[in-house]
């Protein structure tokens, strides 16, 4: 039973990046922002952002709080379901 712990945890971790990173697309684009544009100011590459955005990274919070502000946005709404 134990061993059930960490796969629901690996589950959830890629549940929310999928849900951060889809909303961190969203916003960039609300904001007029390209990848390039963003990228730059959250100080990460294009291609970390890219895989953000697809949610096949799963970016440290620091790096989340750089990229909400940037969008104008906090962490916990972007992690929310439905934003």
């Amino acid at each position: 039973m134990g061993n059930q712990e960490p796969e629901i945890e690996e589950r959830a971790d890629r549940v929310a990046a999928r849900a951060f990173g889809r909303c961190l697309k969203h916003k960039r684009k609300d904001a007029g922002l390209t990848r390039a544009d963003l990228s730059r100011r959250a100080g990460i590459s294009a291609s970390y952002l890219a895989s953000i955005e697809r949610g096949s990274a799963n970016p440290t919070l620091d790096t989340m709080v750089k990229l909400a502000d940037v969008v104008g946005s906090g962490v916990a709404e972007m992690l929310s379901p439905g934003t």
